[in-house]
């Protein structure tokens, strides 16, 4: 019973046997066909089929060892990648994700290659130490274009003030010759208050201008009664006409003095070369008589008239102020100009 208990479970497994090589596509008339190839070429066929299954089971085990390890693993890679695509937040739309991520590592092996050929870099070096380095470049490169920019307001700022400098000499040398004539007035000034007392002065300046002041006097003061002006040292005396008598100046009355003063004031303003064109008269006629008002208003009316001199007439009393105006009322408006002014 043994031997053929035996016998069937041997047949059982080579059954079971050509049933796995046809499920794997392989009949017994092709495997005659392969002894017999394999014959005609000296390689013998073990016959022992319990044995040769047994080491196909066991090949197949642990082939599906092998694809079972592996599943595991794939499931594992699967899971390492999931956990990467949630770290970096690119589950959804992972291939455009992933392309443009590709895009952007080509962009910047682009950019690290016209980089190296720039400035030539180690093979060997590490990105974060280049990153490094560019940031400090960059840093430097806004710190040369911020002093670039300073560099040109500086500029700008210098041809600026050279304007201004050259603009200032310009000024001091048009100045140069009202400064040599303020030097000269200076000069004659100290010399004066130095050298000559106001009476030396007066006596010189009277001295040498007489006629004109004798002329002056005649034509704004009347009657006639002087004819000249005498100087005795510091006394000034009026010499009367067709007399040899003289009258001193505490002898003449009030209206004489001041017809006396005004002429040499006027005299001054004739001599006067430098100074400006104008006449300054406040209430210059207040002591004198009517007569020689009138004819102090005809002396100034030739005066403007035949002279570029300016008149500035101050008067407290409207009948003056009337008759100031009728004697120069031929002027244009914008010759005489009336200005009241409020106390």
């Amino acid at each position: 019973m043994k031997p053929l208990k035996k016998l069937k479970e041997q047949l059982a497994r080579l059954k079971n046997t050509q049933l796995y090589f046809k499920g794997k596509g392989l009949y017994e008339e092709e495997f005659i066909k392969l002894k017999v190839q394999l014959a005609s070429k000296n390689v013998e066929i073990d016959q022992d089929y319990d044995k040769l299954t047994e080491e196909y089971e066991d090949k197949l085990k642990a082939l599906n060892r092998k694809i079972e390890i592996n599943q595991l693993a794939i499931e594992d890679s699967e899971k390492n990648i999931n956990k990467i695509l949630e770290e970096t937040g690119i589950i959804d739309g992972t291939d455009e994700v992933l392309n443009d991520r590709i895009e952007k590592t080509q962009a910047a092996i682009e950019n690290y290659k016209e980089m190296n050929r720039i400035i030539s870099l180690d093979p060997k070096t590490v990105l974060t130490t280049i990153e490094r380095d560019v940031n400090r470049i960059s840093v430097l490169f806004e710190r040369y274009k911020e002093l670039k920019k300073k560099k040109e307001v500086n500029k700008l700022k210098i041809n600026t003030s050279n304007q201004k400098i050259k603009d200032l000499q310009k000024e001091i040398k048009s100045n140069i010759p009202l400064e040599e004539n303020a030097k000269k007035a200076c000069d004659a000034i100290n010399d004066i208050l130095e050298n000559h007392s106001k009476s030396e002065f007066l006596k010189d300046f009277i001295e040498g201008n007489k006629d004109d002041i004798v002329d002056i006097f005649k034509s704004i003061h009347a009657p006639k009664e002087f004819g000249n002006i005498l100087l005795d040292g510091d006394k000034i005396s009026l010499k009367r006409v067709n007399s040899n008598d003289s009258a001193e100046l505490t002898e003449i009355s009030s209206g004489q003095r001041s017809a006396l003063a005004l002429s040499v004031f006027l005299a001054l303003n004739q001599k006067l070369k430098n100074g400006p064109n104008i006449l300054l008269f406040d209430e210059p006629v207040s002591t004198t008589d009517d007569l020689n008002i009138l004819s102090f208003m005809d002396y100034l009316r030739e005066l403007v008239t035949g002279s570029d001199r300016q008149v500035f007439f101050a008067t407290a009393s409207e009948n003056l102020a009337y008759l100031f105006k009728k004697k120069f009322g031929f002027l244009e408006d914008d010759e005489l100009i009336d200005i009241i002014l409020d106390r």
